[in-house]
């Protein structure tokens, strides 16, 4: 995958806020790339953070993505919910190409071993981000708008290789990813900061869903203590896992985050309030599986876990 002489396309699975916005910075990096989509609808529109906006293509029916025996090509970022991503895979088994790669980039863990039992000869990358935005509609229409919010980093490692990739094709891959996700961080071990993401998942999302607040009134005393019990189970996983995590950096970062997003709604808060299904399942729901495999106690996790099942139920 060489950038000066090929520019491999770019195929964005669904159409949802880091999509729209990877989406738009090959827009404006003038990257080639398609937008993927179960059903016809129309293109937001991205009201970028430094003021402009912007229209993003018409995206593509999914199912008629690949036409006759041609296959997709180029790089597949799977931005979706988690509990997304194993019916996403499947519909990809027979739409792309050997040389294709394949990049996860979600909320939680669990996903991985899909990945890579339905793709065993591809190169597959997981990733984990904090740009932002969220979805809104206006006053006067009810077409789909994105505001962005945070250019974020993202953090990016392997973990599949395709029989056939060298250390130059992946310099190349993550080379030319860098052109269209801003400050783009290559990690030799993504699943230390996959699990310290997971870490600030389990805290600030289940909490500010049940009890409807911020993310900043985590930052109240009568949340520390289960706060940090959280995080504990969590880094106490992450060692179990020959995973080498602080819990005191873990636990400045969960603070930090909960401070610097603190007038924001997490996104679990905001899909109990619309009445969609949340990603718990892979983010603390993963942490109980993960511990019952090894006898490993996380009653905080496991409330919280049971919790956000019965506001579900009400939905």
């Amino acid at each position: 995958m060489n950038q000066r002489n090929a520019a491999p396309h770019i195929h964005l699975i669904g159409q949802g806020v880091i999509s729209s916005l990877i989406a738009t910075h090959a827009l404006l990096a003038q990257r080639p790339f398609t937008q993927y989509v179960r059903t016809q609808r129309t293109a937001p529109t991205m009201y970028w953070l430094s003021g402009e906006n912007y229209a993003l293509p018409t995206a593509t029916v999914l199912n008629h993505a690949v036409a006759g025996t041609k296959r997709m090509s180029g790089i597949i970022i799977i931005p979706t919910k988690a509990y997304q991503v194993a019916n996403v895979l499947t519909d990809l088994q027979n739409l792309i190409a050997d040389d294709a790669v394949l990049v996860l980039l979600h909320n939680g863990l669990g996903t991985h071993e899909t990945a890579q039992a339905l793709f065993p000869k591809h190169t597959i990358y997981a990733a984990t981000t904090s740009m932002a935005g969220y979805a809104f509609t206006t006053t006067t229409d009810t077409l789909t708008c994105i505001q962005h919010t945070a250019w974020g980093q993202t953090q990016i490692g392997n973990i599949q290789n395709a029989r056939s990739a060298n250390d130059s094709t992946q310099d190349n891959t993550l080379s030319y990813l860098s052109t269209i996700i801003p400050e783009l961080h290559h990690k030799t071990s993504i699943l230390e900061a996959l699990y310290t993401k997971l870490a600030v998942n389990a805290v600030i999302n289940p909490l500010t869903a049940i009890h409807n607040i911020k993310n900043g009134r985590l930052a109240d005393s009568e949340y520390m203590m289960t706060m940090q019990a959280i995080t504990q189970e969590i880094v106490m996983l992450a060692k179990h896992k020959n995973l080498s995590l602080s819990y005191t950096q873990i636990w400045n970062i969960v603070l930090g985050i909960v401070h610097a997003t603190g007038d924001n709604y997490s996104s679990m808060h905001q899909d109990i309030t619309h009445g969609r299904r949340t990603e718990v399942d892979f983010i603390n729901g993963f942490v109980v599986r993960e511990a019952q495999k090894i006898g490993l106690n996380v009653p905080e996790n496991e409330k919280l876990l049971k919790h956000i099942h019965i506001l579900e139920e009400r939905l």
